[in-house]
């Protein structure tokens, strides 16, 4: 083990446990092994211990596959929108090359339909920005409803 002394920190490395950085010298590490907890002392205490556990367990997997409706509840909301947003964006898209079709079209373009032309660039960028910010928003609610599931998943293999 090699220890490295600094004004305010002390950093152990090659240690076969996790990293601990502390200030010395208030804080100290636990020494010795943990201390166990007493047996039981009868067999219906121990029962009514595993019982007492199975029942919390339960409830938070209860607890936890109703955070994952609500959580796939939003998903789907979120889908809806993002949905909605792409037709309008398509929508968008549409017009502006309609428009651009029509100003090659014409030679003497009037100023109304310049006017018009910039307002539907200025929508299109707008909308992409809003579908851009549904996809973080998916992509986070997927990382969620994931963890969720890991943890509901772990739930089960306890019980």
């Amino acid at each position: 083990m090699i220890a490295f002394w600094l004004d305010w920190l002390t950093v152990t490395e090659l240690v076969p446990a996790p990293w601990m950085v502390a200030l010395p010298p208030t804080t100290v590490p636990p020494l010795g092994p943990a201390m166990a907890k007493p047996a039981p002392a009868d067999l219906q205490s121990a029962t009514q211990d595993a019982e007492a556990a199975a029942e919390k367990l339960e409830r938070q997997r209860r607890g936890l596959e109703a955070d994952l409706q609500d959580v796939q509840e939003k998903l789907d909301d979120e889908q809806k929108v993002r949905v909605k947003f792409q037709k309008q964006f398509a929508k968008a898209d549409e017009e502006l090359r309609q428009a651009k079709l029509k100003i090659d079209d014409l030679t003497n373009s009037t100023s109304d339909q310049y006017v018009a032309l910039k307002r539907l660039q200025e929508d299109n960028s707008n909308q992409r920005a809003e579908l851009e910010a549904l996809d973080e928003k998916q992509v986070q609610w997927n990382r969620l409803r994931k963890q969720t599931e890991v943890q509901l998943s772990e739930l089960k293999a306890q019980l």
